[in-house]
């Protein structure tokens, strides 16, 4: 893509130069923050934390119906937690990008389905 303010112009999200966004905003601390391998690997980490929980949760509740007891309480704690984590990842990026950035520049798709999911 070149620079995310080349991104922007070439696809008429703006028309000038007085784009709001800094020029060599890849190097910005925040903007190597979340594009970082820690950060990526705390993220890619929690989603797939977060799979084995739906895939154990889904075992626990089919236990419990058929025992025809009730599912333990501790899964809506952490099923909270998760959410409460993936919340916190969302708002960083929209805090270190901005919003034009999030849902206009070049990862838009993704950032558009992280916010679906």
């Amino acid at each position: 893509f070149g620079n995310v303010r080349d991104f922007l112009k070439r696809y008429g999200i703006v028309q000038s130069a007085d784009v709001d966004v800094p020029e060599n905003y890849e190097l910005t601390r925040g903007w190597q923050f979340i594009h970082g391998a820690f950060f990526q690997s705390i993220s890619s980490a929690l989603i797939v934390l977060n799979a084995v929980l739906v895939g154990y949760s889904a075992s626990l509740s089919v236990q419990a119906a058929l025992q025809n007891e009730s599912e333990p309480g501790w899964l809506g704690v952490v099923e909270i937690l998760f959410e409460v984590a993936f919340v916190c990842e969302i708002l960083i990026r929209i805090g270190i990008e901005g919003i034009r950035l999030f849902f206009l520049g070049p990862e838009w798709k993704w950032n558009f389905f992280d916010l679906a999911l």
